[in-house]
C-alpha cells in the first residue's frame, strides 16, 4: 500500500462540525460577541454579521455610498454598538478620497457650514471644540489606512499580514474605497483577482469581516422614469455582477433618484405601507402610492445570505439637511419641469433617521492629544 499523506485542507466532516457547534457554544454562552454595525439593514436579519461576511455597498457617483461606508465604520468601532469593539481592529483602502476629504466633508456636516467658509475662515470658539473632539477620536491605535492605490496581489499580502499581526483581535475589519480602484488595466480581471483574494482571507482568518464599496454601470442611467418600478435596482447592475454575487453575504445598492429628476419614486401599495406615510407622494387611480424622493435616499438590499426576514429588503433613510437647504431642494421639485438639467444638492449625504424598511413593492422585489493643531 502506498503511503499517502492528504493535503491539510482536507478534514473530517465530523471534526469540522464540532469545531463549529464550539463556536456557536461560544456566541450563545455570549463567551463570543458578534459584530454588529449598528445599521438595521444589516443587524435586523440575524442581529449581527458572522465573522467572515462580506457586505458590497454599491451606487451611482455621488450616491452617498462613501459617506454611509465611513459611518458604518465608525459605528461599528464604537463601545455604543459593540461593548467588545477595544479589541476591535480596521484597516481601510481609501484610495479615492483623501484624509483631508474626510476632514472637509465631516467638519462640513458637523458644523452645517459651507465648505469654502470651512478652508478660508478660522474655526471660532464653539466650533472650535467640536472639531476639537473629533480630531480626537481620530487618534485611534485601533484604526489603519491605506491612502494609495495597490494591486490585488499588493492587497492580498498586506491584508494577510495585518490579520496575522492581529490574530488575537476579536474581529479585524477591512474596507475598500472602492473595488475599481485596485490598479491594473484590465478592470474585470482586477476585480476578480479582489474577489479570489477576499475569499482567500476569509476562509484562513476566523475573525475578519469585509465592507466593499462597488459602482454601478451605466445601464442604470437607462431606467429612470417617474411612478415606475422598472428602477429597482438589481445584482446585474454592478459592475462585475457575476464576481460580486459569489462573495457577498450582503449587497446594498444606494439610490438617489432626486438627483435624476425623479420626483416620484417606484409604486407600492397604501395598505401595507401606511407605516411610510411621511414619504408617501402621489397616489394613482388604483390606490397605490409612490415616495416623495426630496432629501431621501433609498437604500435596496438585493442580497441577503442569512435571514430571519428576508423580505425586508428596503429601507428609506433622511439626509442630514438644514432646513435652508431642504427647501432649496423642495423649490427645485416645484420648478423642475422649467429646468433644464438635473438639479445638484447642496452637500453630501449624511445620515441620521432610524431605517424604515419596506418588504414588497407591487410587483414584489426582493483630552485631546498634545500635538493637535487646533
Amino acid at each position: 500500500m502506498t503511503d499517502i499523506t492528504l493535503d491539510k485542507r482536507i478534514t473530517k466532516v465530523g471534526d469540522a462540525a464540532k469545531e463549529a457547534f464550539s463556536e456557536l457554544h461560544k456566541i450563545q454562552q455570549k463567551e463570543r460577541l458578534l459584530l454588529k454595525t449598528g445599521e438595521e439593514m444589516i443587524d435586523g436579519h440575524i442581529g449581527s454579521l458572522l465573522a467572515g461576511d462580506v457586505v458590497i455597498i454599491a451606487g451611482a457617483p455621488s450616491a452617498g455610498k462613501s459617506e454611509f461606508l465611513y459611518r458604518t465604520i465608525e459605528k461599528i468601532m464604537s463601545k455604543e454598538v459593540n461593548p467588545n469593539a477595544g479589541n476591535f481592529v480596521s484597516l481601510e483602502y481609501s484610495m479615492e478620497m483623501k484624509m483631508l476629504n474626510k476632514l472637509l466633508r465631516t467638519t462640513h456636516n458637523m458644523l452645517g457650514k459651507k465648505k469654502s467658509e470651512i478652508l478660508h475662515t478660522p474655526f471660532n470658539e464653539e466650533e472650535a471644540l467640536k472639531v476639537r473632539e473629533y480630531y480626537t477620536n481620530l487618534q485611534d491605535d485601533r484604526r489603519y489606512v491605506v491612502q494609495s492605490p495597490v494591486t490585488p496581489e499588493e492587497f492580498y499580502k498586506m491584508t494577510r499580514d495585518f490579520c496575522i499581526m492581529h490574530k488575537d483581535a476579536e474581529a479585524i475589519l477591512i474596507s475598500a474605497d472602492h473595488l475599481l480602484l485596485f490598479t491594473g488595466s484590465d478592470k474585470q480581471s482586477v476585480l476578480e483577482r479582489v474577489v479570489e483574494m477576499v475569499n482567500l482571507l476569509k476562509l484562513e482568518f476566523g475573525n475578519v469581516y469585509f465592507l466593499l464599496l462597488s459602482q454601478l454601470n451605466r445601464s442604470y442611467n437607462l431606467t429612470i422614469k417617474e411612478k415606475s418600478n422598472d428602477m429597482i435596482p438589481t445584482n446585474s447592475l454592478l459592475f462585475g455582477s457575476s464576481f460580486m454575487e459569489q462573495i457577498a453575504s450582503y449587497i446594498i445598492i444606494i439610490t438617489n433618484p432626486f438627483k435624476q429628476s425623479i420626483s416620484q419614486y417606484l409604486k407600492a401599495s397604501k395598505d401595507r405601507y401606511d407605516y411610510l406615510s411621511e414619504f408617501f407622494g402621489e397616489e394613482d387611480k388604483n390606490g397605490r402610492i409612490s415616495f416623495n424622493t426630496c432629501g431621501n435616499l433609498f437604500f435596496f438590499l438585493t442580497k441577503i445570505r442569512e435571514s430571519d426576514t428576508p423580505f425586508k429588503d428596503l429601507y428609506i433613510k433622511r439626509m442630514d439637511l438644514t432646513k435652508e437647504q431642504l427647501d432649496k431642494l423642495k423649490q427645485s421639485v416645484e420648478v423642475k419641469t422649467e429646468l433644464p438639467s438635473i438639479p445638484s444638492f447642496p452637500t453630501t449625504p449624511v445620515f441620521d433617521a432610524t431605517p424604515i424598511n419596506l418588504q414588497s413593492f407591487e410587483p414584489s422585489f426582493k483630552d485631546m492629544q498634545e500635538d493637535s493643531p487646533f
